[in-house]
């Protein structure tokens, strides 16, 4: 029964009839037209097909038969009806290889297909029927024909062929099979079954030998061969196996175990030893290896070597359990990039394995995802101080001065490194805060200036720092600052001064400057010279904070009334200090 979807007889019928007329006069074309158009209406229906191909067979075109049946093949893959009709015309033209290519085709598409369990039985039997018709001695044909067969097809031929009294061809299809399916272990366990049977214990040796030479990685070929050789008492060449299996795969626990208890029979305890130790020696961190050799040893009653080893495995445990944590810090990382908590609970451990140089990494992908925090190039800067790295620490900080050039942090760090290789002391304080008299002379800057500290490189190297600072930066009073508080510890007073006029230049208008020289000066009791200073900003910008200053000043030279002046105009508001500024 067709399908409902197929067309139904009577119009079928009709079909024929009028595809004979056409034929009886003449009109092929028209007559394989109208079957090639029911064919294209009806892809699953065998019956347009066979009468375009019955057409075809009548007007001897051979080669268009073949396309028809190959096109209805492709359109229906695992119908068995298309291959076989394919195959019956491949029959008639005695083409041989094509009729294998089909069936194998058909196999190939199909095999896994539950479906069709039964057409692979019966497609295989009219395979191993169309193999035993054809000559003997014509091998390619039968290797052709097997090219892509499964196991069960494998042993179904050596079956038929051991039933004909063909038992050299056994072997020579096994062959074919494992050529074919070099890395499926079924082929080479039916070919060693069979050898055994037939008393050919070597040959079934030399089999598995060559199995385990083209899959080496697989322990399943190990295993089958170390079955054999142990049914077969060959001790030695199971060792040797193993060993072969420990070399190609020196991380498998299974090797050593097969290659352990075979020693062990052998009375070779030495031999144990030495093997135990060479499977720790490729694994020193999987604990599995320190627990085997453990039960070996206590099984040879070594108890003062197991209780060694078992020591290992503690100490292993342990550093498992610091993997775990690194493990588990790092995803924190990847969460949360900026939480500098979870780099430096990573860091710790790493610093603790004496892993220093993942440490360092770990701050380099910290700065890589922070670069604008000086808390990660400090981490680093420290670690490379730590390990005397000098060198890579200013490098760390020069990464952060170019990437963030902005930033006075990075500048205060590189030069405080700088100056910690040299182990500066302070310069005495009277270089920095000048004498008691206000008027000290410009002999006397002189004089401590010569008797200053002997400049080093590095210090040269700081003050550089701070050039570039300055040259980033130069309408930021900070870097001025820091500028001039390494100058006076370095007791280059001349120098601290102009680098206080150079901002003030720089920043004509900002009262910022002119405050910051005003208090330096007073600082060194140049009372005079800072009211000058005030006075010059004041010249310049109206601002409060310097009249404060000034206030401050003047009650040092003990001017009472000008001070509450000015006390008044930095307290007001701007209209009240604008109008007692005028009367002034």
């Amino acid at each position: 029964m067709y399908p409902s979807r197929f067309i139904n007889e009577q119009i079928y019928t009709n079909l024929i009839l009028k595809s004979k007329q056409l034929e009886k006069r003449g009109q092929i074309k028209e007559a394989l037209d109208q079957w090639n158009q029911k064919i294209l209406d009806n892809l699953q229906d065998i019956r347009f097909y066979e009468s375009k191909a019955a057409i075809l067979m009548r007007n001897d075109q051979q080669e268009e038969i073949i396309k028809c049946w190959d096109f209805g093949i492709e359109n229906n893959k695992t119908n068995i009806l298309f291959y076989k009709a394919k195959i019956n015309a491949l029959q008639k033209l005695g083409r041989n290889i094509e009729i294998i290519e089909c069936i194998n085709k058909w196999i190939h598409l199909n095999n896994n297909c539950s479906l069709v369990e039964n057409e692979i039985s019966q497609i295989s039997s009219y395979k191993f029927e169309f193999v035993n018709k054809c000559d003997e001695q014509d091998w390619i044909i039968k290797k052709k024909l097997l090219s892509l067969s499964s196991i069960r097809e494998y042993i179904d031929y050596t079956n038929i062929l051991k039933k004909l009294g063909k038992e050299e061809e056994i072997l020579q299809c096994f062959d074919w099979g494992i050529m074919n399916n070099i890395d499926d272990i079924d082929f080479y366990y039916a070919k060693s079954m069979y050898l055994e049977s037939q008393g050919k214990n070597q040959e079934a040796i030399d089999c598995w030998k060559f199995a385990i030479q083209k899959n080496y990685k697989s322990t399943q070929f190990y295993d089958s061969y170390s079955i054999l050789l142990t049914k077969l008492n060959k001790i030695q060449e199971l060792i040797d196996c193993m060993q072969f299996g420990i070399e190609q795969n020196p991380n498998q626990i299974t090797f050593y175990d097969n290659k352990v208890n075979a020693l062990i029979e052998l009375g070779e305890q030495q031999q144990v030893i030495n093997c135990l130790d060479y499977g720790i020696s490729q694994n020193k961190y999987n604990i599995n290896f320190y627990n085997y050799k453990c039960r070996i040893l206590k099984r040879l009653e070594r108890y003062e070597d197991c209780i060694e080893c078992r020591e290992l495995a503690c100490e292993l445990d342990n550093l498992d359990r610091l993997e775990e944590q690194l493990e588990c810090w790092q995803r924190g990382i990847e969460i949360k990039k900026d939480c500098i908590s979870f780099y430096q609970h990573k860091f710790n451990i790493l610093w603790k394995l004496k892993r220093y140089e993942e440490a360092l990494q770990l701050w380099d992908y910290g700065i890589q995802n922070n670069n604008q925090n000086e808390k990660f190039y400090y981490q680093k800067a420290e670690a490379l101080e730590m390990l005397e790295r000098n060198e890579e620490m200013l490098e760390c900080w020069d990464q952060g001065i170019q990437i963030n050039p902005n930033n006075v942090e990075f500048y205060k760090e590189k030069c405080y490194a700088l100056m910690k290789f040299d182990k500066f002391e302070v310069v005495n304080k009277s270089w920095v805060s000048g004498q008691e008299d206000s008027n000290h002379s410009q002999n006397q800057l002189s004089d401590n200036e010569e008797n200053s500290l002997k400049q080093s490189e590095n210090a040269e190297k700081a003050l550089k720092c701070w050039d570039l600072g300055l040259s980033n930066n130069p309408h930021i009073l900070e870097f001025y600052n820091q500028k001039i508080q390494l100058l006076q510890r370095l007791g280059r007073i001349k120098e601290a001064l102009t680098c206080r006029e150079q901002g003030i230049q720089n920043n004509e208008d900002d009262p910022e400057f002119y405050m910051m020289l005003a208090e330096d000066l007073l600082s060194e009791k140049n009372i005079i010279e800072s009211i000058s200073s005030i006075d010059q900003g004041l010249k310049r910008c109206d601002d409060t904070r310097l009249y404060a200053t000034k206030c401050q000043s003047l009650k040092k030279l003990k001017s009472l009334r000008k001070a509450l002046i000015y006390f008044r105009l930095s307290d007001s508001g701007m209209y009240l200090g604008k109008k007692l500024k005028y009367h002034l």
